[in-house]
């Protein structure tokens, strides 16, 4: 079961940078667009949290990940299917998700400080609890060039931080796999 969790995780954290980098270069379309694309984004890193968070709920880790994949399945629906909704609405949306999953990663990170990749993790936190104040306070940039921009740092930085840690795990299952064929 272990296996499974390492090598889908590797999968989720390279599909969050990929999506990351599609929220960041959405600004280059117009108005609408952005909004659908963002969207679009959100909803397919909720899918890959989600699933994330059932596997990992199997191991033991707690609920954290799936309550992030609802609240970015909860945004990405809301810019996917209402993209005209007002810039107030969606940067709320937006502030509530950056800001949980902010919390989640330092929360996680803490939890793996002193293994290999809680660096990243810390890192992508700060990444999320900052992209939240920058959309409460409209700096430096506002509108939906900032919400492409801050998403698409958010996943990205969530991706890659993920793919480290999936790296770490895997190192453990190797080393416990060593272990067990010494053992026999």
């Amino acid at each position: 079961m272990l296996d499974g969790l390492i090598r889908g995780t590797h999968h989720v954290g390279w599909a969050l940078v990929a999506f990351g980098l599609l929220a960041a270069v959405a600004p280059m379309a117009t108005g609408t667009a952005v909004m659908m694309i963002v969207g679009l984004a959100l909803l397919a890193a909720a899918a890959l949290l989600g699933w994330f968070g059932m596997r990992a709920r199997e191991v033991g880790i707690g609920p954290t990940p799936l309550i992030v994949a609802a609240v970015a399945a909860l945004v990405g629906l809301v810019l996917l299917f209402n993209p005209s909704t007002g810039m107030a609405v969606v940067r709320f949306l937006l502030i509530v998700y950056f800001l949980l999953s902010g919390v989640s990663e330092i929360l996680t990170a803490w939890a793996l400080r002193g293994d290999e990749g809680w660096g990243w993790m810390l890192g992508a936190g700060v990444v999320s609890v900052l992209a939240s104040t920058a959309l409460w306070t409209n700096w430096p940039i506002s509108g939906a060039h900032a919400i492409g921009l801050l998403v698409g740092a958010n996943l990205a930085s969530v991706g890659w931080a993920v793919v480290q840690v999936a790296r770490r795990m895997d190192a453990a299952g190797q080393r416990l796999a060593t272990v067990r064929a010494r053992l026999r």
